[in-house]
């Protein structure tokens, strides 16, 4: 599959689909914070790294991320992710 990048007005959102040895490469630094999703795919949780925040998720052989790169909450760009990503599955 090729990148593709989905806009959301006020916050430019890449997708990006990647190999599934990404989950596995998670580097070990203590201000990393993973957190578990349920209802998404397969597998999905969301990483997090200061303010910023990005939802992998895992479906079948495939696996990609979302993040939304935006000065809002933490919760509300979870929230986006969560709905964006729901829709990429539902497209597949």
């Amino acid at each position: 599959m090729q990148p593709a990048k989905k806009r959301v007005p006020g916050a430019p959102v890449p997708l990006l689909f990647l190999g599934l040895r990404f989950l596995g490469c998670l580097p070990p630094n203590t201000s990393i914070v993973v957190t578990s999703v349920t209802g998404l795919g397969d597998d999905a949780y969301y990483l997090a790294v200061g303010s910023n925040v990005g939802l992998i998720v895992k479906k079948g052989n495939i696996a990609f991320k979302v993040a939304v790169y935006a000065s809002s909450p933490l919760d509300k760009k979870q929230a986006l992710q969560k709905t964006l990503a729901q829709q990429v599955l539902s497209s597949l």
